[in-house]
């Protein structure tokens, strides 16, 4: 016992006797490390099966003896830690994960240690952390998730860390090794495996920071340097469910979600981590979300397997991956066409890397509005001008897809770059209507997504799901718009059907409860319109005053909008979910621009009770069809074309983007539900 200078006592620290090392040489740790090893069962199942240098790699008895005086010369810093080996797998969902594995012989050593480090450090660790731990697994996972739901948590922020097992700080590990270890060579040992150079293809790629994905050590690891994360986050109040880098946090409202959010990403980048920019979300348990090959909603938790979180579709390999490090060098030393043509052949023996093209999934550019723009090409960009004006200038190899709505011209050189870049560019007339597609076809993932396509749509379960979303999107935006107006009171039919719709049984039931509730709106509607415009309700072909030319012209620009983004996605127009299919209309286009209909709706109100179309505007046919005057029509269309570049954000989103990039994200969330198994994120205000 100590006193200090004020007075007050402390207490030595105790330290250990001997390294923990020299418990790793124990027999039975020692035996129990090779039996996990030689029966591969730390590796992943879809890694390549090498024979193994040594000549014992198949024995059943472990060579005891020869293990501990690896350990030995590791205690005294005395054993020359081997190069990694690099593996290209491929995954379920497209692409490759690139693991970098130990020798045999390392493996068992790693492993030896790892069992005795996990007794020290597992009893510190939050009871928030599932992943890689006795005790505690998937099922675990989802039994808190429940919990919480129990408990009263209703809202879920899904997160994940972004390129976490590749951007992992060595400095701070050591950091935290050394608040539990002190001196102990277990620390140098541990360092000198995670700092490992790899070797691919006879190249070494030295490493830079990260946990090599292929070490006994590493999952231990990950669960030390985010425990700070998980106690972060529970003292802040949080419910937390981690499983390594993914986890979710329940919440009892949207804005506390929002919180979660922003505690989340200060906390991480306190550790030098970050959030995946397009892997999180904000959602309510009622309309469901998968984690963890779990489905959950509201109370209801089904196992459907696949892929955890949120997906990106785009499988280019992490920024700090020893891959990604290797295909810039390659990119770099191809220096002349025969050199790149060798290199080409080379890697096409292995597994595609992606590293170095779109990491982050490639961008969709947009080019819409009356004035026309020329594409061209220079020094490998892209630009686009406007009046001789340069309006955009970006790399050819950073963008996915262009889409272009409009009279926009685009030069021969640049068809040859996209075409090269592998960049689709789509076509539409300056109304929405989509005309066509520049592409390579090369590839047949089209022909892929749209079998799943119609698989998943001719389940009836799936297909209900995706409807029960949108059309509880539409109604809360029905009430949105109401509100906006001051109409949103005494709407019984309306409220009773957001009640129901997302617990529908049946599509004739939802299609029963979206019927009724629009009757209902449309009423409340007509209750502000100028008389002259005699709007009592929907009616179409012809539409038979002028409301219903505003939203006839307006609904059809929308669905060739959405029809055209459809296209640009690769998925069928034709297939839908929820509309009943007829000749060549574009029933997935009708589904899918529900949760979008209120901005017609909203601009042609906007526009009549301005007082910017009148009744002079339109005339009648003998028949009682309502027509609307060249001008008029030009003008309206003008208003909806630029309604589809306002800015807004979305429940659940932190990002800010137009209504057209909403239509885009929302398509591209039903392609992962579809290809992916992800849940549905449908477009929803705040």
């Amino acid at each position: 016992m100590l006193r200090t200078s004020e007075g007050l006592h402390s207490y030595r620290r105790v330290f250990p006797a001997h390294s923990l090392l020299v418990l790793a040489q124990e027999e039975a740790n020692l035996a129990a490390a090779w039996a996990h090893v030689t029966r591969r069962r730390d590796l992943p199942e879809a890694m390549p099966w090498e024979a193994e240098a040594s000549a014992e790699a198949n024995a059943e008895t472990a060579p005891i003896a020869d293990l501990q005086e690896s350990l030995e010369r590791v205690l005294w810093g005395r054993y020359s830690v081997p190069s990694l080996r690099g593996y290209l797998i491929p995954k379920t969902q497209g692409g490759v994960r690139a693991l970098a594995i130990p020798p045999l012989w390392d493996r068992v050593l790693q492993r030896a240690v790892q069992q005795v480090l996990s007794q020290a450090i597992e009893p510190l660790l939050s009871e928030v952390s599932h992943g890689y731990r006795k005790g505690f697994s998937r099922l675990t996972a989802s039994q808190a998730v429940q919990q919480a739901w129990q408990d009263g948590y209703q809202w879920v922020y899904e997160g994940d860390i972004h390129d976490f097992f590749d951007s992992v700080s060595w400095p701070r590990l050591q950091q935290r090794l050394q608040a539990l270890f002190q001196n102990d060579p277990v620390i140098a040992a541990v360092m000198a495996w995670m700092q490992a150079d790899v070797v691919f293809e006879g190249e070494t790629i030295q490493r830079r920071a990260g946990l090599p994905q292929g070490s006994s050590l590493s999952p231990l690891l990950a669960n030390l340097i985010l425990d700070d994360f998980d106690h972060d986050m529970e003292a802040a109040g949080f419910r937390l469910v981690r499983f390594a880098d993914d986890f979710v946090v329940l919440c009892r409202s949207p804005e506390q979600a929002q919180q979660a959010y922003e505690s989340a990403q200060t906390s991480l980048q306190e550790h030098g981590l970050d959030l995946h920019p397009e892997k999180h979300a904000i959602t309510d348990r009622a309309d469901g979300f998968r984690y963890l090959g779990y489905l959950f909603v509201n109370d209801l938790v089904l196992d459907v397997g696949g892929k955890t979180g949120a997906a990106l579709e785009k499988t280019a390999l992490p920024y700090h991956s020893w891959a990604a490090q290797l295909a810039e060098r390659q990119a770099t030393q191809a220096r002349n066409a025969s050199s790149l043509q060798a290199i080409i052949e080379r890697l096409a023996q292995k597994q595609p890397l992606l590293g170095g093209e779109r990491r982050q999934g490639g961008a969709v550019i947009n080019i819409m509005g009356e004035l026309p723009c020329v594409l061209s090409t220079s020094m490998g960009q892209l630009q686009v001008r406007r009046k001789e004006q340069l309006v955009l200038r970006t790399p050819w190899r950073q963008i996915e897809s262009i889409l272009l709505i409009g009279n926009h011209q685009l030069t021969t050189q640049a068809m040859h770059a996209a075409l090269a870049q592998d960049v689709t560019i789509h076509f539409a007339n300056g109304f929405g209507e989509y005309k066509g597609v520049l592409t390579h076809q090369r590839t047949s993932e089209h022909q892929a997504t749209w079998m799943q396509q119609v698989m998943a749509f001719q389940d009836p379960d799936k297909a209900l799901y995706c409807a029960r979303l949108v059309i509880s999107a539409r109604l809360r935006h029905m009430k949105e718009v109401l509100r906006q107006r001051k109409l949103a009171q005494a709407i019984p039919v309306l409220e009773q059907a957001l009640r129901k719709a997302g617990a529908a049984e049946s599509l004739a039931q939802l299609l029963g409860y979206e019927g009724s509730a629009t009757r209902e709106y449309y009423a409340k509607l007509a209750s502000v319109l100028p008389p002259e415009f005699a709007f009592s309700g929907r009616n179409r072909r012809p539409p038979r005053d002028p409301f219903n030319v505003l939203l006839s012209l307006g609904y059809t620009q929308l669905y060739a909008l959405v029809e055209t983004v459809l296209h640009s996605k690769g998925l069928l127009p034709w297939q839908g979910f929820y509309h009943q299919s007829r000749g060549r209309h574009a029933v997935l286009a009708s589904d899918l621009m529900e949760p979008f209909r209120h901005v017609v709706e909203r601009s042609a109100l906007r526009m009549v009770l301005r007082g910017e179309m009148v009744a002079e505007d339109f005339t009648y046919t003998p028949a009682g069809a309502c027509l609307m005057s060249d001008e008029a029509r030009r003008k309206y269309v003008a208003l909806l074309l630029q309604q589809w570049e306002v800015k807004v954000k979305a429940l659940g989103q932190t990002e800010t983007l137009t209504l057209l990039e909403q239509v885009q994200k929302q398509a591209q969330s039903l392609k992962n539900f579809i290809t992916q198994g992800e849940s549905f994120q449908v477009f929803r205000l705040r």
